[in-house]
């Protein structure tokens, strides 16, 4: 129980009969301790007044959430705004309230079917299909209705008690044994075909990619920085061009001395919706007849690519921009026939000591009465 300070607010933190209040007090440390102290002493005098619930409409409140992520989670903006879309569909006339966790339970069950329609629209199968944008969806209507709670605007989170869907951890790159890059580049068109090969030479992601511009790019050092802000885990990162990620950018560059804005551009010459960006290279995998397979997957065939040839792990996390190693483990299955190389070269006949230069060491038994045999015996052991 006590004051806590929040998005530049101070709240107060009190109990009254086993339940838990929590209230928004005042942008002042000291007005909030005296809120606090007034609420202590109604509790003490038995005069404690629940406060009502000022409640509103999902659809008015997710304009209040928009405009807190603007502020607070800029990196998220881009994937929330995604996420509302399907929310006010559900629940957007929902007082804040009034759902229950039934609601929510109904939402996922929907959820679940427009996936599997999508798919299936789209000609592909629903064999592959993981849920794990269930789990995301979860995640962020639990996170607005804390910011309900916390604006009075509902007592009890729907999201209470739900069980995430079983996510199946998955490696999905492309395969050389059936021409999948070919078919794949061949089958977008060409502003997402750079897209792809781009991210197959750099490992960015898809966020990273339509983000990225020409101020983080330095042709003339073949270098180009992944600031923080755009970066998933808030840390930035170097990342080196290549010959083939080099030819990209000189193209898009063309004959200007100082290119600025965004590097990639769609056909209206706007910066690129990452959402856009997924249907349209969706459509690509149909139609080169590549299943389960998405954009990030790109990422994981960058990474797959070096960890075969070679490239230590540690290296890998810094192209990737994972801040631990454990991040990148999932790719040491691919080292291990490196492994055996290792090995292997202690039994090379080079690498064998010759019986000269061997050395003897001789050291107590575990017999007190062994003694350690003289010069003369262990010359003639020799």
């Amino acid at each position: 129980m006590g004051v806590f300070k929040k998005d530049g607010m101070w709240w107060i933190d009190y109990y009254h009969k086993g339940k838990r209040y929590r209230e928004k007090a005042s942008p002042n440390k000291r007005q909030a301790e005296n809120a606090l102290g007034k609420r202590r002493a109604q509790i003490a005098d038995d005069i404690f007044f629940e406060s009502k619930i000022k409640t509103k409409r999902f659809s008015t409140f997710s304009k209040e959430v928009m405009e807190w992520y603007k502020t607070n989670r800029p990196r998220s903006v881009e994937s929330i705004s995604q996420k509302m879309g399907s929310f006010n569909e559900y629940f957007g006339d929902h007082l804040m309230d009034e759902t229950t966790r039934a609601d929510v339970e109904v939402f996922i069950e929907k959820r679940k079917a427009a996936i599997m329609e999508m798919r299936l629209a789209a000609g592909g199968s629903v064999d592959h299909i993981h849920f794990a944008v269930i789990n995301r969806d979860i995640a962020y209507l639990r996170k607005i209705y804390n910011m309900a709670i916390e604006r009075n605007h509902a007592k009890v989170n729907p999201c209470k008690g739900i069980t995430k869907e079983k996510e199946i951890e998955r490696l999905r790159y492309l395969r050389n044994e059936e021409n999948e890059e070919a078919r794949l580049l061949g089958a977008c068109n060409p502003r997402i075909r750079n897209l792809a090969l781009f991210s197959l030479h750099t490992g960015f992601r898809r966020g990273e990619i339509v983000s990225l511009e020409w101020s983080s790019v330095d042709l003339k050092r073949g270098l180009m920085r992944v600031e923080a802000v755009k970066s998933k885990n808030g840390t930035s990162r170097i990342v080196p061009i290549n010959s083939v990620v080099r030819e990209i950018l000189e193209a898009l560059k063309g004959d200007r001395t100082k290119p600025a804005g965004h590097v990639f551009l769609n056909g209206l010459g706007k910066p690129y919706d990452a959402h856009s960006v997924s249907q349209q290279f969706a459509r690509a995998t149909l139609k080169a007849g590549i299943e389960d397979f998405t954009f990030h997957d790109l990422r994981h065939t960058f990474a797959s690519r070096l960890a075969d040839r070679g490239v230590e792990l540690l290296d890998l996390a810094r192209l990737l921009g994972h801040k631990t190693i454990q991040m990148v483990m999932r790719y040491a299955h691919l080292t291990e026939r490196r492994l055996q190389g290792h090995v292997d070269l202690l039994a090379e006949p080079d690498n064998m000591p010759s019986r000269s230069e061997m050395v003897t060491y001789w050291s107590p038994g575990p017999f007190s009465e062994q003694k350690t045999p003289s010069r003369s015996s262990r010359n003639s052991l020799n």
